[in-house]
């Protein structure tokens, strides 16, 4: 939720580094106004989740069917929007047995 994918050097980092585990889901939520009117790095807040989202689809074992990139046009970094998503994240990253992923 929101991760904090605005470091410097974070996209190039998850670029050259690879995945320990066999196994994993991701699930990304950012909303499209965090960062917004920042002259720091946090500006990078929005774009930099969307490239990492671009390359961990090659790279997450399983394939990109174990990686969901959810925003939401009006969505700042604040709780009533995590709450919002956190459901969502549950349910991929834990579908239960032969359960597919639905974003409703």
């Amino acid at each position: 939720m929101s991760a904090s994918l605005w470091f410097e050097n974070i996209v190039e980092f998850v670029e050259n580094n690879s995945f320990a585990q066999d196994e994993i889901r991701l699930y990304l939520y950012v909303g499209e106004q965090e960062g917004v009117g920042r002259a720091n790095l946090q500006q990078y807040m929005v774009s930099h989740t969307k490239k990492v989202y671009v390359i961990l689809k090659d790279k997450v074992p399983g394939g990109a069917d174990h990686l969901v990139l959810e925003t939401d046009p009006e969505g700042v970094h604040d709780h009533r929007f995590f709450n919002r998503y956190f459901p969502h994240a549950m349910r991929f990253i834990y579908p239960g047995p032969n359960m597919k992923y639905d974003r409703n």
